[in-house]
């Protein structure tokens, strides 16, 4: 469907010393559309946002950008419309194209002799994706049409004859570019101690760059630094780093977790009605809301008997964090995908095998 596509990857490993290896990849990245992208039948949805050619805020445009508006239908004064939510419609795009891209990794793996057990792993990695199948949202289109004068997002935009919005489309295209550049630690050790075998692992990722094209506040497309931000309700932390300590002796096992996600920003409030923010332009409003970092701290126990029996107690979120609120994420306020959603909870196991 898509023609025929060479990619190729390349790899290059030098052992400096025992113990040392240097090491790195460089590959081309080609993604054929899934049937999802190209024929997900269309659905309705209805996103938080607000029409920019409303009576309630008519008064705030210019002169040009009411005239954006009323080529579209809209009267003078402004559309009857001030839902805080819109109807659009989602769905897949046969159309679409593959993305393409390319990636590099350069790494160290050492292992020294004076440290028996101790391994370390450092790598630099950069992606770069060009065609990225991704929808613009209802809000960019309303703005940057009717705000920016942006003749291509109008297209996503239907209104009745007496200009007020029938359907945003929100269904996929190929309109983006991604770049992600970070990175990688990890640390293994392991040991002998208290009778019993110590395993300790450290793994840290952390993110140089991290952008994705969109529509900016000039209202048009543009590459828009995400490092550290919250944004179209996706995190990009910087920094996560996962920690495990194990304790193994004869048939007990004791297992310490802890989760730190740093902490993020956002400038753009969801609620109808918010202040306005252009973090460019001061006379525009220049509000930033901070996300606190957080830390999560899980202990597990298990033993087993020789009769087969295996008791394990497990406490999670021990400190009792609650989900991080973030005013403009969808599902709840907050980010599921990165945050737990309950405080701390508990369970204990009881397993038989025969």
């Amino acid at each position: 469907m898509f023609g025929s596509s060479t990619t190729y990857q390349l790899g290059l490993e030098w052992h400096v010393v025992d113990g040392l290896l240097v090491r790195s990849t460089y590959g081309t990245v080609f993604r054929a559309p899934t049937l999802g992208d190209l024929y997900a039948p269309p659905a309705d949805s209805y996103p938080f946002t607000s029409d920019p050619c409303s009576s309630a805020t008519w008064s705030d445009l210019t002169s040009a950008q009411q005239g954006n508006c009323q080529a579209d239908n809209v009267p003078a004064g402004g559309s009857a419309n001030v839902d805080g939510q819109q109807r659009s419609t989602v769905g897949g795009n046969a159309n679409l194209t593959p993305e393409e891209g390319d990636s590099l990794t350069v790494g160290i793996a050492y292992s020294p002799d004076f440290i028996e057990g101790l391994g370390l792993t450092l790598d630099y990695w950069s992606i770069e994706l060009e065609n990225v199948i991704e929808a613009v949202g209802a809000a960019d289109s309303l703005n940057g049409c009717y705000k920016g004068g942006v003749a291509s997002l109008c297209n996503n935009v239907t209104r009745d004859s007496k200009g007020e919005i029938i359907d945003i489309s929100e269904r996929s295209e190929n309109l983006s570019a991604m770049t992600a550049k970070g990175i990688d630690f990890e640390a293994n050790y392991t040991f002998e101690a208290l009778s019993g075998e110590f395993y300790l692992n450290l793994s840290w990722s952390h993110f140089l760059e991290r952008e994705n094209q969109v529509v900016d506040y000039k209202f048009d497309f543009a590459m828009e630094d995400l490092n550290g931000q919250f944004e179209n309700d996706n995190s990009y932390a910087t920094d996560k780093v996962n920690f495990t300590a194990n304790y193994t002796l004869d048939n007990l096992n004791l297992s310490y977790a802890a989760y730190f996600i740093s902490g993020l920003e956002y400038y753009d409030l969801l609620y109808y009605g918010s202040t306005p923010n252009n973090a460019n332009d001061q006379s525009q409003g220049n509000h930033m809301y901070n996300v606190d970092s957080i830390l999560y701290h899980d202990i597990t126990a298990s033993y087993s008997f020789d009769t087969g029996t295996t008791i394990s107690a497990d406490v999670t979120n021990l400190t009792d964090e609650e989900p991080i609120y973030i005013e403009p994420a969808q599902n709840g306020n907050t980010d599921e995908s990165n945050y737990r959603l309950f405080g701390r909870s508990w369970f204990v196991r009881f397993s038989q095998q025969f």
